[in-house]
């Protein structure tokens, strides 16, 4: 597959209805994640990127729960195993998990490690918080936990304004959305707001690039894209067509309308399967396609989604047999060696490769302007030989 096209090397929502939510966990799987170069963007809009079976959490919980009982000066286990419990649907362990290392960090010496397991700290029980919000129904009488939560995300943003590849940012933008969609409220004022994304973009972004920093750049977004796909790879937005639907009008936001289409598609199959939204679909942005202009991205999509499948489900074969045979990937070092490589995306056609961004802007504006600049020069040489002339002809007359 090609990589080369659209590399996210820099790279919420609840359904109620499949348990998925907005997610900014740090535990070893999000370091191990970010050591290693992310999925490019069709990877992650059509789903081939690993995601991990209940079993997977639930051993690891049981072992860190062991190995914390023997050392609980260990901070980052507390990570992993308030983590795994929040993967496994038990928010009020994966809170208990957060109070017992702030407790552990009041007796860590201040230093550049507590700074970041603060920083940590507040990550994950601001997303602990509001995921078991969530997940009770998201009732407005409690809203006070969604608010907590925020606060604890505001405060990890503050310590560490750019990790996560800038998710965190989008988190709480997400939140903000969902917070105001509880209340009553209109989530954006402007009128001419598309209401259905936590991203303040115009109802029809596309086509609305006015300088050479793009158009999510100018409205204060500039990692909005890597940010979102953030939350879908290292979170657990892949079910989340609120999320999905926010990434299409950032796409369509920057002219990549083919991606926009993809993203778009993705939102709809989850509303058609039965996924809740907190916006309305039936008012989502229309990218502007014709039925046989959609045709080819759609059957592209439709092949890869289903190469993606297999490949997940080869993956979770692999787990499944490794786990009913003790192992796991944390305490066993050649756990992937026997894995079967994964199926390779088909080939994406030129529609779905974009160019780089605003190269050709650049590159006609750097010609425009060398165009000026010899211009001028070659009219201020004409002029500057037009006036040696004439003063030399009036040199010469004079002494005439």
């Amino acid at each position: 597959m090609r990589r080369h096209f659209f590399c996210l090397s820099f790279i919420a929502v609840a359904l109620f209805g499949t348990g998925s939510l907005l997610a900014c966990i740090w535990d070893r799987d999000t370091l191990a994640t970010e050591a290693k170069s992310f999925p490019d963007l069709l990877q992650v809009l059509v789903g081939d990127f690993p995601r991990n079976p209940p079993a997977y959490y639930s051993m690891r919980l049981e072992r860190v729960k062991t190995e914390l009982a023997a050392d609980p000066t260990r901070l980052d286990l507390y990570d992993d195993a308030g983590a795994a419990a929040d993967r496994l649907h038990l928010g009020d362990e994966a809170i208990e998990f957060m109070n017992r290392k702030a407790l552990a960090l009041e007796n860590h010496e201040d230093g550049e490690a507590k700074k970041e397991h603060t920083y940590r700290y507040h990550a994950n029980l601001g997303t602990f918080l509001i995921h078991r919000w969530l997940r009770t129904g998201a009732k407005l009488e409690t809203l006070e936990q969604a608010n907590a939560a925020r606060e604890h995300i505001a405060s990890a943003i503050e310590i560490n304004p750019d990790a996560h590849f800038g998710r965190e940012r989008y988190q709480l933008l997400a939140i903000d959305w969902i917070i105001a969609h509880r209340e009553g409220r209109n989530p954006h004022e402007e009128e001419n707001v598309d209401k259905n994304s936590f991203l303040k973009l115009p109802k029809y972004p596309g086509n609305t690039r006015s300088s050479e920093l793009g158009f999510l750049a100018e409205k204060g977004f500039p990692d909005a894209i890597q940010g979102i796909a953030g939350l879908i790879v290292l979170g657990d937005a892949w079910e989340s067509a609120d999320v999905f639907h926010t990434l299409a009008t950032a796409l369509q936001a920057e002219n990549l309308s083919s991606l926009a289409l993809l993203a778009d598609r993705r939102a709809r199959d989850l509303i058609d399967a039965g996924a809740m939204s907190f916006g309305q679909p039936d008012d989502w942005i229309t990218l502007g396609f014709s039925i046989e202009s959609t045709t080819p991205h759609l059957e592209w999509y439709a092949e890869a989604r289903e190469i993606a499948d297999q490949n997940q489900q080869t993956r979770s074969a692999h787990l499944t047999k490794a786990f009913n045979g003790g192992r796991h990937p944390d305490t066993d070092s050649a756990f992937w060696d026997d894995f079967q490589i994964p199926l390779p995306l088909p080939e994406p056609p030129d529609f779905l490769l974009p160019r780089p961004p605003r190269l050709t802007e650049r590159w006609i504006s750097i010609a425009g302007w060398a165009f000026c600049l010899v211009a001028v020069g070659l009219v201020g040489g004409a002029f500057l030989s037009f006036y040696r002339w004439r003063k030399q002809r009036g040199q010469a007359g004079n002494k005439e």
